[in-house]
């Protein structure tokens, strides 16, 4: 393995810069986004204001829906809604329907999956690299956002997975071919000929 430390060690800064990259494109676009969800406005409140926070309801059996606006009775979008009750000014990705609302209010799972800061973006861009559970965070983040979101995931596919992992894979397949030839001897032998009594 001592020969095959210096291609590793190119590949594990190439796959890290990347991974960085991936992060920072992650804060910049996706800061904040999962953040909003489709609440309900609370029919028994007082006053039944929409820009009361008090007022809304939010869905009690732990299930969420990401949005970046809401429609109203006419079907026109309307912006979300700031965790204060102000207007954002703006609406995209799905709307909720009529009678929700589209608020903005804290991370999913105990504030533990977002894009806003480094530390928790390089943590989804490794589930991107492992791809392992990846297109859950795909769909929320369109929903948040715009389909379009879904090309940040699709390149994390094709830059980690596709090339970087192989690779690294590749590097370290090579070095074991390479030690192999020199020595007449298998990498993983002791000394020469050791292979014969396994």
């Amino acid at each position: 393995m001592k020969k095959a430390v210096p291609l590793l060690l190119n590949v594990a800064l190439l796959i890290g810069f990347f991974w960085l990259l991936f992060a920072i494109i992650g804060v910049q676009s996706f800061k904040t986004s999962l953040r909003r969800n489709c609440v309900w406005i609370d029919p028994s409140g007082a006053d039944n204001d929409i820009h009361n926070p008090n007022n809304y309801i939010s869905n009690q059996t732990g299930n969420f829906q990401f949005c970046g606006g809401s429609s109203n009775s006419t079907g026109h979008a309307l912006p979300y809604l700031n965790a204060d009750g102000s207007s954002s000014g703006v609406h995209k990705g799905y709307l909720c329907p009529p009678g929700s609302f589209c608020v903005s209010g804290t991370n999913p799972y105990q504030n533990t999956v977002s894009f806003d800061n480094i530390f928790q973006s390089l943590e989804l861009v490794f589930v991107v690299m492992s791809s392992n559970t990846y297109t859950d965070l795909m769909y929320y983040l369109t929903d948040a956002e715009h389909p379009i979101a879904a090309l940040f995931f699709a390149g994390g596919i094709v830059v980690f997975t596709l090339w970087l992992i192989n690779l690294l894979i590749a590097v370290i397949t090579s070095s074991f071919q390479i030690i192999r030839e020199e020595s007449q001897n298998s990498a993983f032998a002791a000394e020469k000929g050791y292979e014969h009594y396994l």
